[in-house]
């Protein structure tokens, strides 16, 4: 099978991804009208993720890539199905942490696939190219998800999230797994001597070791404007889920230019990411202090726009470890992720009682600020990458 064809089925899986993330929180939102249940939305998300995270860290040594990447997509389609027969706000949550507990096993067997079947000289250009359809399908697949909520109903819009994922589950059946000598030498490896390694990794290469933390600091920034931005489409009552599905889709838009631009000019991804996790913690209060939906539109593109040099940098970084290694690093760097999400998801709506919102996120954003700094540190450690 053509290698990238591989990663426009990945995109289908992301496509999946987001009809589903606009279809369950517009569903909560108008059948519970309280952010509690949002909150338990989120949650569930992350509690099944972190989960996962922390085996998966451990299982692709005795599990291939291919075959996680099949059981992610498979159980996820089978989800939504059942979600499709049997909608309510007790379902969306459940099947919140089941999505949320695949979501790691894919997306670290994926990135770790990657270096593999396109080498790592390439993984700035494969990263950008998946930047580039992901953010298609984000335009499609949130305003899509957000026109048809408005128009058939959520039921119809979990129907055909279940479809996708068994479209993104044919591309990967007919994806020829490569696997190098050294993640056949890993099989063989006795646990505790490969713990000892990759601790010995961590502690020599303080710019892993800092993607890693600040892996988990982004993704609780981030988690205030997931949060956020379906509070703040409520301002647009009458068509709340079109303009929710127009806000992510703005942010996709960004991601898209973002990644046509990162291309050529992440050279240096390690020099690349400190400047951007500056401009980004600075840039995301911005939407929130504004009801202008055109306003908010184009910040939101800035800000995609931003995050995809952000993403690009730090997973060009990270799966560039050494091979043996690869597969541990990522699922620790998911763990960390999913902390930092599930602690966003778990602050937001305690600080959103008693603070605006635009108060709430830039409180969230400040981590990365800091961290970005650190960043800036260690810009030329580049050394734990082969």
């Amino acid at each position: 099978m053509n290698q990238y064809l591989f990663l426009y089925g990945k995109g289908f899986s992301d496509f999946a991804s987001r009809i589903n993330f606009i279809a369950s929180t517009s569903f909560l939102i108008a059948n519970t009208n309280s952010s509690i249940w949002l909150a338990v939305y989120f949650l569930s998300r992350q509690i099944g993720a972190i989960l996962s995270s922390v085996i998966i860290s451990v299982l692709p040594i005795s599990f291939s890539n291919k075959r996680l990447m099949i059981i992610g997509d498979l159980l996820c389609g089978i989800t939504m199905i059942v979600l499709c027969i049997y909608p309510s706000p007790v379902t969306v949550i459940v099947s919140a942490g089941l999505i949320g507990a695949m979501y790691p096993i894919f997306q670290v067997s994926f990135q770790a696939i990657l270096p593999d079947l396109f080498g790592k000289h390439a993984l700035v250009s494969i990263n950008s190219l998946l930047m580039k359809i992901t953010s298609v399908i984000s335009i499609i697949g949130f305003l899509v998800g957000g026109i048809i909520a408005y128009k058939f109903g959520y039921r119809m819009v979990l129907l055909f999230d279940g479809i996708t994922y068994f479209v993104s589950l044919l591309t990967i059946l007919k994806l020829k797994e490569k696997e190098t000598n050294d993640r056949q030498e890993l099989r063989t490896t006795p646990f505790v001597n490969e713990n000892k390694s990759l601790k010995k990794l961590f502690s020599e290469q303080p710019l892993l070791r800092h993607l890693i933390i600040g892996s988990g600091v982004y993704a609780f920034a981030v988690s205030g404007y997931n949060f956020g931005l379906p509070l703040l489409s409520t301002e647009f009552a009458e068509y709340h889920s079109i303009a929710n599905g127009l806000m992510w889709s703005s942010v996709a838009v960004g991601t898209l230019l973002g990644a046509i631009y990162f291309k050529c000019n992440t050279s240096l991804p390690n020099r690349v990411l400190p400047l951007v996790g500056f401009v980004y913690s600075v840039l995301m209060i911005l939407p929130f202090l504004n009801d202008n939906l055109i306003f908010v539109v184009f910040i939101l593109i800035l800000v995609g726009f931003i995050e995809s040099g952000f993403q690009i940098s730090h997973a060009t970084l990270v799966q560039s470890t050494h091979s043996i290694y690869l597969n541990r690093v990522l699922g620790i760097n998911e763990v960390f992720v999913r902390i930092g999400f599930f602690c966003g998801f778990l602050i937001f709506p305690l600080l959103e009682q008693k603070l605006p919102l635009y108060m709430v996120i830039l409180m969230m954003n400040l981590g990365l600020f800091f961290v970005s700094y650190q960043f800036w540190r260690y810009r030329r450690d580049v050394s734990f990458t082969s």
